[in-house]
């Protein structure tokens, strides 16, 4: 069953995997008036119903018209990341802002992350959407770091990367051939972003089903001198309206950083993509230092989505905001 409840004369119940269609036009409409760069299809939210540490039809949360139960007006989520982090979105159709639908589904979504013990919950808001943060501030939000879209031209000229003396790199198929290879990528995952704003935390026990998600991907690995891994970068040749590959900020480890890597390890990753004539290219960073996104665009990336990432500490109180939560039970 679900639970349903009213709110200011609005029905607001979770999630059933039948509201996939309506929430799809829900979030087009909403895209249509804040123009953040969010394009979401139905393979999309199915593809989410698989998330890690993420019940669905508990962790979501919908608002139907009040004239018509087959529109949705409102929509939020949870995703508790890791032990101590929860993402958080909340959607509100424009024609019903303004009459406390967003606060409230944020109220839940909050409630909930607080009751799967996550000591902090994000959120992102476009730099071009003045009112999405101003709302993330009213909740108790505050800017703690940034989400960055880039885009490599076609034309752009890749040169070779430099790399300090001592670093070399190597193909995940390459030390794939050593014992306890996938528990490897685990920690060096962990390692390197865990401490970046906005990153989950990947479980050695689902290695196996981890490098199973990155099938389609390539990665490459930097090794330090001493032999021990410094940094990765995870890609992939994909066509989209947007792009034709795709790349995930190459991640270091924090006792590495301020050795440079992240440029390097971009130019090889692009590289290779080039080879596979995958062009253009997208980068996307959650949580890098300003200085590296610097380093980046100076190659002559340019800027498709830039969003500010607010985070919110959360009571242990778990119904600070004042909604009721539910155990998490299985996927049903």
């Amino acid at each position: 069953m679900h639970r349903a409840s009213s709110y200011a004369g609005f029905l607001i119940r979770h999630f059933r995997e039948d509201d996939i269609p309506s929430v799809v036009r829900l979030l087009a409409a909403v895209e249509l008036i804040d123009r953040d760069g969010e394009e979401t299809t139905e393979k999309d939210l199915h593809a989410q119903l698989g998330w890690a540490n993420h019940d669905p039809f508990l962790d979501r949360w919908v608002v139907k018209s009040p004239h018509d139960g087959g529109i949705t007006i409102g929509y939020a989520l949870v995703w508790a990341k890791t032990q101590h982090y929860a993402g958080v979105f909340v959607a509100t159709h424009p024609s019903y802002r303004r009459r406390g639908l967003g606060t409230e589904l944020a109220g839940r979504a909050l409630d909930r992350a607080a009751a799967l013990g996550a000591g902090n919950a994000g959120a992102y808001a476009s730099t071009m959407n003045a009112a999405a943060s101003a709302f993330l501030y009213t909740l108790g939000f505050r800017a703690v770091s940034s989400y960055w879209d880039l885009l490599v031209p076609s034309e752009m000229s890749i040169p070779d990367p430099t790399w300090p003396d001592g670093y070399t790199v190597r193909t995940f198929e390459e030390v794939g051939e050593e014992v306890g290879a996938n528990v490897l990528l685990v920690r060096v995952l962990n390692h390197s972003y865990q401490d970046l704003w906005g990153h989950g935390l990947w479980m050695e026990d689902a290695a196996d089903g981890l490098l199973s998600d990155l099938s389609s991907h390539r990665i490459f690995m930097v090794f330090a001198p001493d032999g021990k891994p410094a940094a990765i970068c995870r890609f992939a040749s994909r066509g989209s309206e947007k792009s034709a590959g795709h790349i995930d900020a190459p991640g270091v480890a924090p006792e590495h950083r301020a050795a440079g890597l992240h440029v390097p390890l971009l130019l090889t990753a692009l590289q290779t993509l080039r080879q596979d004539r995958a062009v253009p290219v997208r980068l996307e960073s959650w949580g890098d230092d300003p200085a590296v996104v610097t380093a980046y665009r100076d190659l002559g990336l340019s800027t498709l989505r830039h969003a500010i990432a607010f985070g919110i500490q959360l009571p242990r109180n778990t119904l600070a905001f004042g909604i009721q939560v539910e155990q998490r039970r299985g996927p049903r």
